[in-house]
């Protein structure tokens, strides 16, 4: 997969840059709704189904970035190519 359409790609930040933004920095909760798009209530509940990757540090949530960021890849829903489209329409 090229980088152009590779959404963990195109996302992570070079290692050289400071330590609260490199890929293996934990995340908070404010920060996952950022990069989600998403409301704290969404990311609690997702949290609390076990559909998002996170770690409780003292009770406080913490989502490692690299770990979002392959979760998020994985959630993508690309579309078949046309021929593949074809051939189970026939």
């Amino acid at each position: 997969m090229s980088q152009a359409h590779d959404p963990v790609a195109r996302m992570t930040i070079p290692q050289d840059a400071p330590v609260a933004h490199r890929a293996d920095s934990l995340l908070r909760v404010r920060e996952v709704c950022r990069l989600l798009s998403v409301s704290k209530s969404t990311v609690y509940r997702m949290v609390e189904q076990n559909q998002l990757p996170h770690i409780r540090i003292a009770g406080s949530l913490r989502f490692r970035q690299h770990s979002i960021l392959q979760w998020l890849s994985g959630q993508e829903k690309l579309p078949l190519p046309a021929d593949s489209v074809a051939d189970k329409a026939g």
